[in-house]
């Protein structure tokens, strides 16, 4: 069996994380992350402004500006966010497949070395049965206490 590696930014991943990502502009969405929702907020705030200072013809390369790094955050973190998950669902499909598809292979050594020392168990069992007259007693679901078996005796 070998591994697969995919690069951190598989186009399907990364398709589907970016889609993601804009869904997650929401802000019922956003209400699971009060930082980003708190960037969010802000950035509808800074950006309402610069719409304001526009209509008033005021100089608006500074609010401009922090206007796109606050959109791009939220943007960011939820891309980043999104790709994680994706990611995390493509491993967990490939280990879905994987368990169907793993073929198990038998230990002989290891199945002789139980069954031995279970018919070994099994004859000490028989022998204490034997000392403490508990032939006519259904002992199957009874643990074999070895401090009663050895006041017994």
């Amino acid at each position: 069996m070998t591994a697969t590696t995919t690069s951190l930014l598989d186009p399907t991943i990364a398709r589907a994380a970016l889609l993601d990502a804009m869904r997650k502009l929401d802000p019922r969405a956003l209400l699971r992350n009060p930082v980003i929702l708190s960037v969010w907020v802000v950035s509808v705030l800074v950006s309402g402004q610069l719409a304001v200072d526009v209509a008033q013809g005021h100089a608006v390369a500074f609010e401009l500006q922090i206007a796109i790094w606050l959109w791009l955050t939220v943007l960011f973190a939820n891309f980043a966010e999104a790709l994680a998950e994706g990611r995390g669902k493509a491993q967990a499909e490939s280990l879905r497949k994987t368990r169907t598809t793993t073929i198990a292979r038998f230990n002989y050594v290891n199945a002789m070395l139980y069954s031995t020392n279970k018919a070994k168990m099994s004859r000490y069992v028989d022998d204490a049965k034997k000392r403490l007259n508990l032939d006519s007693v259904d002992t199957s679901g009874m643990k074999l206490d070895l401090q009663s078996f050895a006041k017994a005796k």
